[in-house]
């Protein structure tokens, strides 16, 4: 399954990570965030043409940062969508009844992972 995740999903890596590493908090995306740099060029023309590409590549990285953020919150949701469908009725009614589904598993894939192995 998180194969599946990993192959499908925009950016599935992301949340794959997650649930493999049983990460109970949110997979750390600002590592991924980009940073402005500046030019340390002496001659003025050369600063600014540096800074002037600098702060386009920031644009373009940060762009793609915050497409990545959307991505992952939208793929915590399609990942416990699809963990869940894989579940026969059975372990849905077993999930259901863990008295953790209604505050911790609801929504939350990683969770919802760790209660499928324990019901298992």
């Amino acid at each position: 399954m998180i194969n599946h995740i990993t192959k499908e999903f925009d950016y599935g890596n992301d949340i794959a990570s997650a649930l493999e590493d049983k990460i109970k908090e949110p997979y750390n995306l600002e590592q991924h965030k980009p940073t402005v740099q500046t030019s340390d060029a002496n001659d003025m023309a050369t600063r600014t043409a540096q800074n002037q590409q600098y702060e386009m590549e920031f644009q373009a990285n940060y762009e793609l940062f915050r497409k990545r953020s959307t991505t992952y919150k939208n793929n915590i949701v399609r990942a416990h969508a699809f963990l869940w469908e894989q579940c026969s009725k059975g372990m849905k009614n077993k999930i259901k009844l863990m008295t953790a589904f209604q505050d911790v598993i609801r929504g939350n894939p990683v969770e919802l992972l760790d209660a499928i192995k324990y019901n298992c």
